[in-house]
């Protein structure tokens, strides 16, 4: 019995040792037999590029509160080399202007961007400029509040990168921020009626007969009135 039990640990442990063996034997051979791939870098003339990458200041003065359907200036602008106040001086919009330290290059694409259903946004400026050469780079836009509540709007700069006939963009981190909307009844009472489908449906029921049967009624009772007391002007007495 203990002859048994002494064979069968004997197999036991030549099978795991064979399959340890095997095991080694397999990384051994993938290990070798794989070639090491090549580290990933930019192209050369792409490196060049990212030397010019040096850090500097943002500013962006969203409000951050506005009023539905009533438009702001909102600006944003990049300085090559820090400037200090400088850069906050001759803004139009009316949101207090904050700036941040940014990764800058000599030129550089900005937008703003937001849902389009809770702004219109109309830009004034070109997306891609030159920063190097000047105090800073601006960009504007009136942006119009078309619901309201609490909305994020966003703001997206990426450093260019060209060099011998190629382009790539060094994206930069988004700046979020949320502006308060107040809710403006005349806005919305001005955009219903405005709005065609609104009085197609209202013309389209029985309340619209009915109340554009009542409104012309009132336009000929009114003329007929009218039309009265000029025959009396006319009479003679």
């Amino acid at each position: 019995m203990h002859n048994k039990r002494f064979i069968i640990a004997i197999a036991v442990a030549v099978l795991v040792g064979l399959l340890g063996v095997c095991f080694l034997f397999f990384v051994v051979f993938f290990t070798l037999s794989v070639p090491e791939l090549p580290a990933q870098t930019p192209p050369s003339y792409l490196l060049e590029a990212f030397k010019d990458i040096h850090d500097s200041k943002i500013l962006f003065n969203p409000p951050l509160e506005m009023d539905q359907g009533k438009a702001a200036r909102i600006e944003a602008r990049i300085s090559y080399s820090d400037i200090g106040d400088a850069i906050t001086k001759g803004l139009k919009g009316p949101g207090k202007p904050q700036v941040e330290a940014i990764q800058v290059g000599q030129e550089m694409t900005v937008k703003l961007y937001a849902d389009k259903k809770d702004f219109e946004i109309k830009k004034y400026s070109s997306d891609e400029q030159w920063v190097e050469g000047r105090p800073f780079a601006q960009w504007e836009w009136d942006v119009t509040p078309l619901s309201y509540g609490d909305l994020p709007m966003h703001l997206k700069a990426a450093i260019n990168l060209k060099a011998l006939g190629s382009e790539a963009q060094y994206d930069v981190p988004v700046v979020d921020r949320i502006i308060s909307v107040r809710v403006n009844a005349e806005y919305i009472a001005a955009k219903a009626a405005s709005d065609r489908r609104n009085w197609d449906l209202l013309l389209g029921s029985g309340i619209g007969v009915v109340v554009t049967s009542g409104i012309v009624t009132v336009i000929i009772a009114w003329w007929r009135r009218k039309k009265g007391q000029e025959g009396k002007d006319w009479e003679t007495p």
